[in-house]
């Protein structure tokens, strides 16, 4: 993965700045979403992989799945089919996708909760987590018994466990 990753960099950093001059994110950002589900797919895996498909088919097969397909993106897909990368395209989309997050100062959080959490419930979390973060938060709750009670939660790399099985984890750890 972080191979893959490492290739898809360049594409990214071009792709936004793309973007972000043509004040087109959103749809290149949709597009790259699709495209990111397409190639994941094991049918996909295998036309990539068929001798009887050509190039110009693979790529006319791919921007079928998409709503008015830009010159851009077919260059894109052109470039990536020349040098047989057509399957970082799901690691390009997530890139972009924390690019032009950053970009837009958002950050995504992941609430695990032992119980369900309400709308209101929801957007404090947002509003305390923003404020920590500096960023405009949109959450996602999960609720997961095993925590017992509290909350988990999961913002890019950090982790804040507040629940009482991640207590009850540091306490066992202290012990020992």
């Amino acid at each position: 993965m972080a191979q893959m990753e490492n290739l898809a960099h360049p594409y990214v950093n071009a792709l936004f700045a793309i973007a972000k001059s043509s004040n087109n994110m959103d749809k290149w950002l949709d597009d790259m979403s699709v495209l990111a589900v397409v190639a994941i797919d094991r049918e996909f895996i295998n036309l990539i992989d068929n001798p009887r498909i050509g190039k110009d088919e693979l790529i006319k097969i791919l921007l079928g799945f998409l709503d008015k397909p830009h010159d851009e993106i077919k260059r894109l897909l052109g470039l990536l089919q020349d040098s047989e990368k057509l399957e970082i395209l799901p690691e390009i989309y997530q890139l972009l996708k924390e690019k032009v997050d950053n970009d837009r100062n958002i950050a995504h959080a992941v609430i695990e909760s032992a119980f369900a959490m309400n709308e209101d419930e929801k957007e404090y979390f947002e509003q305390i987590l923003g404020k920590k973060f500096a960023k405009d938060v949109t959450a996602t709750v999960v609720v997961k018994p095993e925590l017992i009670g509290g909350i988990k939660i999961l913002v890019n790399d950090i982790v804040i466990d507040l629940s009482i099985k991640g207590g009850l984890e540091k306490l066992a750890t202290r012990i020992i």
